[in-house]
């Protein structure tokens, strides 16, 4: 029976980074953007790039106050160009693997290379980093940032003694997490220092000079910062809210153990070795030094801090994954040692899982291939769909017939291969099933984006849209509402218009202007430049058996839903030339 003494080698570290490119870099390219934060950040990146005004963030032509170092990072990776979804997304994905690197790094100083390997593939294979890794999104920066700064804090100074360095160091990375979330990080960056093993001692290095010195910068350069040169928001709730706030609210008692139930789903499947860095029995096991009773007050304290916190999302908690995942490194081999027929059969679960959902694939993909299953697609054109269904057929037979051979050689796997290459398995399963499924049909967002563009791929062309146009051409937009994931897909500045028509350029030759009706400025022409599109259609699958009707194929696509009482919002891309006088 294998055991957990072999040690990751140079070979499996490579086959972690060649995971960890198949886990994150597929989604990133296939999801369609979506809003919130991040069609919010593509538009901010996009004037920022266009107007050249990097300290002022702007919206649709209006100044907004947002957090700047998420749009910063954007437009450092679009190169000058307009923002693409590789360069909107790549500033989370790199703090994902970021914090994946800084873990395996700390677990592997405290207890060798296993731990190292484990605590990484914490990160890189639990549910919640693979959900916004590949997401734009402020948490897993600012996650990545508090954890960087209590890393550095305990290595510099508990460690080292070096405790100018030390505090140095962490407010430095914790300035970094004001200008990415706000205040909010500086509490939860303190509280866990003052539970420590030796709580008196660190209230000294508080009242030290270091300290007092270290802050007392910190703060001057907040102050001068947001005072004078960015005037970014401080408090979170100062901020724009690119997302409406959720209306229902869970009551006092039902609050911890919602919260409880998500933050064990976002751990996945390393929440179940969640319990052993707090098992007394265990710790006899643990390194010498208190890095690991540090480590789990950076774990406790949010946890207790979130868990009767009105409204709390357990992705709040993110900060505390990085703690998490080296401690369960650390705990690792011990704990499959013990329970290791328990942990085999959850390896094997997961191979189950991805072989059957791959072989599903792998017939639903052939089937679409051969014209067994009538696919619809509002953007692809037929010949290439059947190629993609082939392609992904083939790839889903390979991951079938893999997992199946791990799974039937997962006894004698050692679990610390076992269970990332199962996790791993699973998402990559998901992925080209439901996900590129998805991808396929389009969403409705980017549906209506791509309409107004008159960009769905219809031969002949019934509209002109903006294919004539150059790229730094200003669109307006008159309505109620920003649009903002819609609007991504015009891939020009937008200018909202809050007071139409006198925000219309006199003097300019032509304009386009986004409009519910046509404007009615008598000096200009106007012309329809895409159909009259609904905003607020809403599609749902819709699955036909084969009949007489449809020459006996199975009918898959996304119709209009009814709603009824809805009122319908209708938006149109008109082009106005001035009328000569």
């Amino acid at each position: 029976m294998p055991t957990t003494k072999s040690i990751p080698g140079s070979a499996w570290l490579i086959l972690l980074c060649l995971l960890a490119l198949l886990l994150y870099v597929p989604p990133m390219l296939l999801s369609e953007l979506h809003g919130g934060e991040e069609a919010g950040f593509a538009a901010i990146a996009r004037e920022m790039l266009s107007n050249g005004n990097f300290l002022q963030p702007r919206l649709q032509g209006n100044a907004v106050k947002v957090f700047p170092l998420y749009p910063w990072l954007v437009c450092l990776f679009s190169f000058g160009r307009p923002p693409s979804l590789v360069s909107i997304r790549l500033p989370a994905l790199l703090s994902v693997w970021g914090l994946a690197l800084l873990c395996g790094i700390t677990a592997h100083r405290s207890k060798g290379k296993l731990a190292g390997f484990i605590a990484a593939s914490v990160v890189l294979c639990c549910v919640a980093s693979l959900r916004i890794g590949c997401r734009a999104q402020t948490a897993s920066l600012a996650a990545f940032f508090l954890t960087l700064a209590w890393f550095c804090w305990y290595r510099f100074g508990p460690q080292e003694q070096r405790w100018h360095l030390a505090w140095g160091t962490a407010l430095a990375c914790l300035f970094f997490g004001v200008m990415s979330a706000g205040a909010a990080v500086i509490p939860l960056f303190y509280l866990p220092l003052l539970i420590t093993r030796n709580p008196p001692r660190t209230l000294r290095q508080l009242q030290a000079a270091p300290h007092v010195i270290t802050l007392a910068i910190f703060a001057l350069l907040c102050l001068v910062y947001i005072k004078f040169i960015c005037q970014q928001p401080f408090f979170p709730w100062d901020a724009l809210s690119f997302s409406a706030p959720e209306s229902r609210s869970l009551s006092l008692l039902r609050q911890p153990f919602s919260f409880s139930a998500k933050v064990f789903v976002y751990l996945l499947p390393w929440s179940l070795f969640a319990w052993a860095p707090f098992c007394l029995a265990l710790r006899q096991f643990e390194p010498v030094g208190t890095m690991c009773s540090f480590f789990r007050a950076l774990v406790f304290v949010p946890l207790l801090l979130f868990l009767f916190w009105p409204g709390a999302a357990a992705i709040w908690l993110l900060p505390a994954l990085g703690p998490m995942a080296v401690l369960i490194g650390i705990h690792f081999e011990i704990t499959v040692n013990w329970y290791r027929r328990f942990f085999t059969w959850s390896a094997r679960l997961l191979y189950i899982m991805s072989a059957s959902l791959a072989a599903a694939g792998t017939a639903f993909w052939l089937l679409v291939f051969l014209g067994n299953i009538e696919l619809h697609s509002a953007i692809l054109e037929k010949r290439l769909q059947d190629i993609l269904a082939l392609l992904l057929a083939l790839a889903c037979a390979i991951l079938a017939s893999l997992s199946i051979k791990l799974c039937r050689r997962v006894k004698k796997t050692p679990l610390w291969q076992a269970l990332p290459l199962s996790s791993a398995a699973l998402r990559i399963s998901l992925l080209l099933s439901i996900g590129c499924l998805q991808s396929w049909s389009v969403g409705d967002r980017k549906l209506a984006g791509l309409s107004l563009a008159a960009g769905t791929g219809e031969q002949p062309a019934p509209y002109a849209g903006l294919s004539q146009t150059k790229p730094e051409t200003t669109v307006y937009l008159h309505g109620d509402y920003a649009y903002l994931s819609e609007c991504y897909y015009l891939r020009r500045d937008i200018v909202r218009l809050t007071n139409f028509p006198a925000g219309l350029p006199d003097k300019q030759e032509q304009i386009y202007l986004l409009s519910q009706r046509q404007p009615a400025v008598p000096s200009r022409q106007w012309e329809a430049l895409s159909p009259n599109v609904n905003m607020s259609l809403r599609r749902q699958w819709q699955w036909r058996l084969p009949n007489k009707n449809n020459q006996y194929k199975l009918s898959i696509s996304r119709q209009a839903e009814s709603q009824p009482g809805a009122q319908p919002t209708y938006l149109r891309l008109y082009k106005g030339t001035l009328k000569n006088e």
